[in-house]
C-alpha cells in the first residue's frame, strides 16, 4: 500500500518512485535511532555519531536503496525500539510496557526478523511485572493486541482457497501454510535466497 502511494508521485519513473519508499524509509529509522539514543545518553552528539553507524553498514545501506521488505521493518525496529525506551522509565497503568509494546508487536508482521527484538521486551516485562500483575485488564488487552497480530496469517489460508492468479506458496494445506510463515523459500532464517545478497550468516548479520 505504501508502495503504491509513492508510485502516485510525479517525479522520474516508476522503478525510482518505489525505491524511493525504502530510502524514506531507511532515513526515517536513522532518525529514530537518534532520537532513542538521545533518551538513553542525553547527547546529542553522541546520539548523532550512534544513528550515523547504521546507515552506513554495508548490510543497511545496500537495502535501503530497493524496493523490499528490509527497509520498512528496520523502521519498524527502530519505532519499536523507541516505544519500548520511552514507557521503559513510566509508571502507572499509562506507563505500562505490556499494553503500548505488545500492541507495537501487532505492526511487525511485517518481517519475521523483528523477533530478535523479543528478548528485550520479555526483560523490559520482566522488569514491570508486579506492576503489570497489579493491572490484569492490562496484561489480558496485551494478551489480545498479541494475538491480534497474527490476524494476517490467519488470512492466508483463506485467500488462497480463492485460487487467485498470484497465490505465493499455496497456503491452503498445513505444510504449506507453514512453509510461507517460515520462509523456507527464502530460506528460513536468511534474509533472501540469493547467496550475494543474503548479508552472510545470521551471525554476521547479527554482528553488523
Amino acid at each position: 500500500m505504501l508502495g503504491h502511494l509513492f508510485s502516485l508521485l510525479p517525479a522520474g519513473p516508476l522503478p525510482f518512485r518505489l525505491n524511493l519508499l525504502a530510502v524514506v524509509c531507511g532515513a526515517v529509522a536513522v532518525t529514530l535511532v537518534y532520537y532513542t539514543a538521545l533518551r538513553l545518553t542525553a547527547d546529542r552528539a553522541a546520539s548523532a555519531c550512534a544513528a550515523l553507524v547504521l546507515p552506513f553498514t554495508s548490510l543497511f545501506w545496500s537495502w535501503s536503496l530497493v524496493a523490499e521488505v528490509f527497509s520498512l521493518s528496520n523502521l519498524l525496529a527502530a519505532a519499536y525500539d523507541l516505544l519500548a525506551r520511552s514507557v521503559a522509565g513510566r509508571t502507572g497503568p499509562g506507563g505500562l510496557p505490556g499494553r503500548r509494546c505488545v500492541a507495537e508487536r501487532t505492526r511487525t508482521r511485517h518481517q519475521q526478523t523483528i523477533v530478535v527484538l523479543g528478548p528485550a521486551v520479555l526483560f523490559l516485562l520482566w522488569r514491570r511485572r508486579r506492576e503489570l500483575l497489579a493491572h490484569p485488564r492490562v496484561v489480558v488487552a496485551s494478551l489480545a493486541a498479541l494475538l491480534l497480530g497474527f490476524l494476517p496469517y490467519a488470512y492466508l489460508p483463506w485467500a488462497a482457497a480463492r485460487h487467485p492468479v498470484w497465490n505465493w506458496g499455496d497456503p491452503v494445506s498445513i505444510e504449506n501454510f507453514l512453509a510461507v510463515v517460515t520462509r523456507k523459500h527464502f530460506g528460513s532464517g536468511e534474509l533472501i535466497n540469493v547467496a550475494k545478497y543474503r548479508g552472510g550468516s545470521p551471525l554476521d548479520r547479527l554482528a553488523s
